[in-house]
């Protein structure tokens, strides 16, 4: 929208033919908003079978977007947002989510189409614990799909830190499609964060730009593919490892690292980030 003019200039995607377009006009950034305190968090809501389409986020028009990293911008007014809790002592700003939930326990978004938003799909904040984000579809977002927490590396309250939140067998796609640092899943010092096969491909796409995927293959197509390539001893191995995984036997997160080092385990965005050379 150009405000002097009263005039929407779009510019096309090469396969969008404007003359039969349908054409939707954003109002809202957030469609959901959950508003908790340390001390009072939202806790037990259920989301189930909802679509979220068609938001908006129009700062860059008025104030610039510069990127830190997977969209934690430096904030319009940098000398209001100095904190020490934070990564370079700055509070950063992020890009709005359809779905945002600050210190917000036990909350359960599942079966949902998170589509065509102009920012992110899922975001909580300042904490968040025990909360299940699984079976939905994220296609064709702006900016991240899955977020959780937030870069205070030295937070005043541990409730910063999420802890024990399940993202399990969603599917993400197009994600990041205009704002290019964006990420398909982004856990900021979480602990415990529950991790399954779809997520680590949707990482390991982020990372190295390639996609990968996860496909649920029998155990005789699985073995069919590795014999020759690794000793039988240790197909047999891995074909008996990965029924223990089906079976559920591996689903127990624990918090072992946090209690033996003092911070929360490393999160699989920034190991996938760190090694993308080695998967490429």
């Amino acid at each position: 929208m150009a405000p002097i003019f009263g005039v929407i200039f779009e510019a096309s995607r090469p396969d969008e033919e404007l003359t039969t377009a349908e054409v939707v006009r954003p109002e809202l950034e957030n469609l959901i908003i959950l508003v908790g305190r340390p001390d009072t968090p939202v806790h037990h809501l259920r989301f189930e079978g909802l679509t979220f389409a068609h938001t908006g986020w129009t700062r860059p028009n008025r104030s610039g977007f510069v990127d830190v990293q997977a969209n934690s911008l430096v904030p319009v007014e940098p000398a209001s947002s100095l904190d020490p809790q934070y990564r370079h002592g700055l509070r950063k700003d992020r890009i709005p989510a359809a779905f945002e939930a600050t210190t917000a326990d036990d909350i359960v978004v599942q079966n949902c189409q998170f589509v065509r938003l102009g920012g992110a799909g899922v975001m909580f904040t300042h904490g968040g614990n025990d909360n299940i984000i699984e079976g939905n579809t994220f296609f064709d977002l702006s900016a991240g799909g899955i977020e959780f927490g937030e870069d205070a590396v030295r937070p005043t309250n541990p409730r910063f830190f999420p802890r024990r939140n399940r993202i399990a067998n969603n599917f993400l796609a197009h994600i990041g499609e205009d704002y290019f640092g964006s990420v398909p899943i982004l856990g900021y010092y979480t602990d415990s964060s529950l991790i399954t096969h779809n997520e680590i491909a949707a990482a390991l796409t982020a990372a190295t730009g390639h996609e990968v995927q996860f496909l649920d293959v029998t155990p005789a197509a699985f073995a069919e593919q590795l014999r020759g390539v690794l000793p039988d001893w240790q197909v047999d191995g891995l074909l008996e490892d990965y029924a223990h995984y089906a079976r559920g036997e591996a689903s127990e997160v624990l918090p072992t690292v946090a209690e033996i080092t003092g911070r929360p385990a490393r999160d699989l965005t920034g190991f996938a980030t760190d090694y993308a050379d080695a998967f490429r």
